[in-house]
């Protein structure tokens, strides 16, 4: 933080970093400080839309699903799936890849009717796009 400063996209980035490292030591409470510090600072630096936002988002939905927050798990993943479709399309595989990890969580949520025709969609098109 020194050499870029607290609210430069490097140093939110490294914070994305040590969030997804604590979160695999199972470290939830300072994972989520980290993670949630670096989403909320890259969208405030850098936009909702860029690339870095949209994956410190995407940790912090899966730090929820880790930490059992199911439902605000899949509000995340469905906010970061409306920004993907905005910006990418709804076929593109990071759009993809977002659904499928939101309809892992609606199946441990216990909405498999709802969970299955996102993966039906995009596991095929996943393959199809990257092998």
């Amino acid at each position: 933080t020194r050499r870029y400063g607290e609210g430069d996209p490097q140093t939110l980035r490294a914070r994305h970093g040590l969030g997804n490292c604590l979160m695999d030591r199972k470290d939830y409470t300072a994972a989520r400080v980290e993670l949630e510090a670096a989403a909320a600072g890259l969208k405030a630096t850098l936009g909702p839309a860029h690339e870095w936002t949209l994956a410190a988002c995407s940790g912090a939905a899966l730090l929820l699903s880790q930490m059992g927050d199911l439902h605000a798990a899949v509000a995340a993943y469905e906010d970061i799936t409306a920004t993907h479709i905005v910006e990418r399309g709804k076929g593109h595989w990071r759009t993809l890849h977002t659904r499928a990890k939101m309809a892992q969580v609606m199946v441990k949520l216990g909405r498999v009717h709802e969970a299955v025709p996102i993966l039906e969609e995009a596991v095929p098109a996943l393959r199809a796009q990257l092998g």
